[in-house]
């Protein structure tokens, strides 16, 4: 196990900081946490917790409102360039009701940016769900196996988060 900076090997020159801990403390105690924490019906539990499906729910009908928004408002531009090319209006008076659309089109195309970006930061709770699952199965085959990178990156994958202070480990989650 290392450190976050080590983790994700971003310094491989420099020894780890002074609150790495040795890789017995953090097995024994996600050992403990796991017993307790990787059964099927405490898995539903964290990821009930995450609440990605009424989160994606709610993103995917805020998206779909900002999508009709911004359609509406380009259709509005089109039926307003066509009445000012079969003169029916001044040229004046369509720039500014042009530009009012435009920037109510812009606003809610960056909405849908801004959502789309959101549910793609969600977490895929199927996957979440196979690696929890995984590692609940074979969490004991990389502690036999002495294998800290696999170990590492499934405990990763699993979303799985131990903190540490002044050399004790102050707690994991499934973040």
């Amino acid at each position: 196990m290392r450190c976050g900076t080590h983790a994700r090997g971003l310094n491989k020159e420099r020894p780890c900081h002074w609150n790495h801990l040795p890789e017995w403390k953090i097995t024994r105690a996600l050992q403990h946490w796991l017993k307790g924490f990787a059964t099927p019906e405490r898995i539903e539990e964290a990821l009930a917790e995450l609440g990605g499906g009424e989160r994606e729910a709610q993103l995917r009908k805020s998206l779909d409102r900002a999508e009709s928004e911004a359609e509406s408002f380009q259709q509005q531009r089109e039926r307003l360039a066509l009445a000012l090319a079969q003169g029916q209006m001044d040229g004046d008076i369509y720039r500014q009701a042009d530009n009012r659309l435009l920037a109510r089109r812009d606003a809610a195309q960056g909405r849908v940016i801004d959502l789309r970006r959101q549910l793609d930061s969600l977490p895929d709770l199927e996957q979440r769900r196979r690696t929890l699952e995984n590692l609940y199965r074979y969490v004991w085959d990389w502690v036999d196996r002495d294998d800290p990178s696999a170990a590492s990156h499934l405990l990763q994958s699993a979303g799985i988060v131990v903190w540490c202070e002044d050399g004790e480990i102050t707690g994991i989650a499934c973040d």
